[in-house]
């Protein structure tokens, strides 16, 4: 306990607080075109389907992939965070969030 003439220091103060705040609006980006040569790195050996062996695929840089690009399989796409394989029968396209849908064929 302290004496009521000295100084009270605080070293840790923890603070929760709940409230409601509205969701950030966002505004899709415009569709730039279908072609995503700008973000291709490379063409890359790859096992697709495991019975044809190597193949050589497109690389793309996932975020250089412009609003409207679309994919088409067999392709491997790079994040910082993940690698994604489009199957031989796979499609993609970036919406205009910046969002990969992958339409997964048969």
């Amino acid at each position: 306990q302290a004496h009521p003439s000295q100084d009270l220091e605080l070293v840790n103060l923890l603070l929760r607080a709940v409230f409601r705040v509205q969701p950030p609006r966002l505004a899709a980006q415009p569709l730039s075109g279908s072609d995503p040569s700008a973000a291709l790195i490379d063409n890359r050996p790859c096992l697709v389907g495991g019975v044809q062996g190597l193949r050589t695929v497109p690389f793309y840089r996932a975020e250089t992939l412009l609003p409207g690009n679309q994919l088409f399989g067999p392709a491997l796409i790079g994040r910082n965070d993940t690698t994604i394989l489009l199957g031989e029968t796979d499609a993609g396209q970036v919406d205009g969030y910046c969002n990969l849908w992958i339409k997964v064929g048969e």
